[in-house]
């Protein structure tokens, strides 16, 4: 294996930061990484660091699988020939799913030899000694393998797509304060339940996630599911720690910036962050703090925004008046979780299908309870009555943002951000209600101050607990739609 003569700068952004521990694991442990191009090294060591956290998922097809789509691999390869030589050198990802032009890439699972890596990386931040490591050898690197600098404001100046954002700065802080203490004990308590003992009584709720998760997916004859998900909740939980202890900063903080999307909603960067990691993670990094959710909000603010135009969807406010016995029996009636159907029922106002004879990318829902539920979904009243109501209300939705433009060529949402008259349908409804949420989120921001520590896409995180009146009069006097919060403490 040759190193090619080129040695340009490679465009990293978006995989965010990573432990210098898990480089230098890598550089100690496999002599055939040392022999590649800086560029070459420091995008594979941030793909597996991301494969390590799980957030590198195969967004098509079977889940967990990572992809090298043609363009980064002549990008950063030159070639795929080179990637697949580099690859056969160190034996890190194997082919699983072959690419189908036009639906899906390539997906590599990881190897035995990754595997090893990461766990011997996960028994190197548990030990003891690394609380208090060297300075010279410890730290955070960007993609690129250069130190990162801890920033202060914690949402990005700049969108996707390089325009100027429009979320006023220093909101929220970018260093994030998370509970070391809980979040040790959590790991612990998940090493407890994996040899079939009792959690300690702090985590008796995720034990009780984890039987509830480990009883469906035997029903489906998936073993593996919930023992493999704990062992993933692990590694989430030690990374975390691994990167407080690196931070650059006073006190046990996560570095999280966040980057507006064309929509206006605010994406935490990088390959792992507190915004996508497992939410039992997420909890117990949390503990002490309190949750504050939109309860349904993207079927109120639908809800709403047809009523404003004079259509009545009886079956979006039955839901909305009885989510809890709505999802109940969903759950009852295809034999999943309630968490389960409420997934089901906020992944069909963002098009997911229930047909499985559409194309892969639309299958989420299929994907997540199996099309033997989902036959049932299908079958069930109240859900036949909220697609019927969702057809209606974006068709009159859409019409009504479109008379409000002054551009026939575009939409402006809520936020004042536009998207084109030509895109989907599903993609125009999405940016409209993504515009409205991030005008709300906007305004809680403003109104909470330094107590927001998390933002999540329909809710924050605070440092104590907010007055629940108040913010929905406030939300309701500057947005105009009328919203129910729910705070719960972690």
């Amino acid at each position: 294996m040759t190193t090619p003569r080129h040695n340009k700068k490679i465009g990293l952004e978006g995989l965010g930061y990573r432990s210098r521990h898990f480089d230098q694991l890598i550089e100690q442990t496999c002599p055939a990484f040392n022999t590649l191009a800086s560029h070459e090294k420091a995008y594979l060591a941030a793909v597996l660091w991301g494969c390590a956290l799980r957030r590198n998922d195969h967004r098509r097809g079977e889940n967990g699988l990572v992809q090298f789509p043609w363009e980064q691999k002549q990008e950063i390869f030159g070639s795929a020939k080179r990637f697949n030589e580099i690859n056969a050198a160190l034996n890190w990802f194997m082919l699983k799913t072959r690419a189908i032009i036009g639906k899906r890439t390539q997906g590599w699972a990881l190897t035995t030899t990754s595997k090893k890596l990461i766990d011997h990386y996960v028994q190197r931040a548990r030990q003891p000694h690394a609380t208090a490591p060297e300075k010279s050898t410890t730290g955070l690197i960007n993609a690129d393998g250069t130190a990162y600098r801890l920033q202060s404001d914690g949402i990005s100046s700049k969108t996707r797509t390089g325009r100027t954002a429009k979320h006023p700065r220093h909101l929220i802080s970018a260093a994030v304060p998370i509970n070391d203490e809980a979040l040790q004990a959590f790991d612990e308590a998940a090493s407890m339940w994996l040899k079939h003992r009792c959690c300690p009584p702090r985590f008796e709720w995720a034990a009780e996630k984890w039987q509830d998760l480990r009883y469906r997916h035997r029903q489906r004859q998936d073993y593996w599911y919930t023992p493999n998900r704990v062992r993933n909740v692990q590694i989430q939980a030690v990374a975390l720690r691994d990167i407080a202890r690196q931070t650059p900063s006073a006190g046990f903080v996560i570095p999280t910036r966040y980057v507006e999307s064309e929509a206006g909603r605010l994406y935490a960067d990088g390959l792992f962050n507190l915004q996508t990691c497992y939410g039992e993670v997420r909890r117990a990094a949390f503990t002490g703090f309190f949750d504050l959710d939109i309860e349904n909000c993207h079927w109120t603010l639908l809800a709403q925004m047809a009523t404003r135009e004079g259509l009545q969807v009886p079956a979006i406010g039955y839901y909305l008046a009885h989510k809890k016995q709505v999802r109940r029996d969903l759950a009852h009636t295809a034999a999943i979780s309630e968490d389960d159907a409420k997934f089901v029922l906020t992944a069909l106002i963002y098009g997911a299908t229930l047909s499985a004879k559409i194309d892969q990318k639309y299958l989420a829902i299929s994907r997540q309870i199996g099309q033997e539920a989902v036959e049932h979904v299908m079958r069930f009243e109240p859900v036949i009555a909220l697609q019927q109501d969702l057809k209606r209300a974006k068709q009159v939705t859409i019409a009504a943002y479109q008379k409000r433009s002054r551009k026939k060529q575009v939409l402006v949402n809520d936020f004042g951000n536009e998207i084109r008259n030509t895109a989907n349908p599903k993609q125009i409804l999405a940016h409209l209600l993504q515009g409205a949420e991030a005008k709300v989120l906007s305004v809680l921001m403003k109104q909470l101050n330094d107590e927001v520590v998390l933002l999540q896409h329909d809710g924050l995180t605070c440092r104590t607990a907010p007055d629940k009146h108040e913010l929905e009069t406030v939300i309701l006097k500057e947005t105009g739609y009328a919203l129910v919060l729910d705070i719960s403490a972690l």
